[in-house]
């Protein structure tokens, strides 16, 4: 998918002699925790022309729509006989036939294409991506855990009634639901199109960069004990108890934080 929505927009600027720069993120889940694989895709408002100067470009959400249609009914038509069909669609699935007939049904309509503004910040746009990448299908605070019960409570707001929604699962189920979004070892998702890609490095630092008057950042090297404190607050190599600094020396699973204090409280002869 991600393929396949990279190539609609590199079309669209291919005709006005223009190489993007584009990013793409997939997103699996929907606030319900359900499976809903949707892209986000990023791209610059125009382009380097062939004579490497700077064109911007506008575009056209309707244009967009329906480029990326054609390319998916396509897509799910030509992969007819390796789709594992779900039991929703036994019968528009039965034949190629039926799916043909069903994807035509639906190609003309109306398909959900968002084209936003311009962003002035690209910074913005990275942590507003990155939080799709990092943070979990679902927060912790729209969820309950009924203590001595196998049971899960989620809080979430639904598209359809506009309403904030709850929704009851055993534990088997939510996590049955959360490791559908777990990612393939190796699968990417996030990948690089136009003057991103890796294979047109080149043309991003001798070209993109002069034109575009950008100054090139050092990336900022991230740990183990910053993404920990930037997601729980709590700095791991502090001592919770006088506060000194600790040393890693190994990792010990399966005990309750209470035992842990014990521990160390005996150790100290407290």
């Amino acid at each position: 998918m991600s393929r396949i929505a990279a190539d609609v927009i590199l079309e669209i600027c291919r005709q006005a002699d223009v190489e993007p720069g584009i990013f793409t993120v997939i997103h699996t889940w929907g606030r319900d925790q359900q499976w809903h694989p949707h892209i986000h895709l990023s791209t610059t408002a125009g382009g380097v022309t062939s004579g490497h100067t700077w064109k911007n470009l506008h575009f056209y959400a309707r244009k967009v729509m329906s480029m990326w249609r054609y390319r998916i009914t396509r897509l799910l038509s030509r992969k007819y006989p390796d789709l594992v069909m779900p039991d929703a669609l036994a019968a528009e699935g039965s034949s190629k036939r039926e799916w043909n007939r069903f994807l035509d049904t639906h190609y003309r309509r109306g398909w959900n294409v968002n084209v936003s503004r311009v962003m002035d910040n690209a910074t913005h746009v990275a942590v507003y991506f990155g939080s799709y990448l990092k943070k979990p299908p679902v927060p912790m605070s729209r969820l309950e855990h009924y203590a001595g019960q196998d049971e899960i409570g989620l809080r979430y707001n639904s598209h359809r009634t506009k309403r904030e929604e709850y929704l009851l699962m055993s534990g088997d189920e939510f996590m049955e639901r959360f490791s559908w979004h777990v990612a393939d070892k190796g699968f990417r998702m996030v990948r690089y199109y136009g003057f991103l890609s890796p294979a047109k490095q080149r043309l991003l630092e001798e070209v993109v960069y002069i034109i575009t008057e950008t100054v090139r950042k050092t990336a900022m090297q991230i740990t183990w004990r910053g993404m920990y404190q930037r997601l729980l607050k709590v700095d791991p190599l502090k001592c919770v108890l006088c506060g000194s600094q600790m040393r890693f020396t190994g990792l010990k699973r399966g005990y309750r934080l209470a035992e842990l204090y014990g521990k160390v409280l005996l150790a100290c002869g407290g």
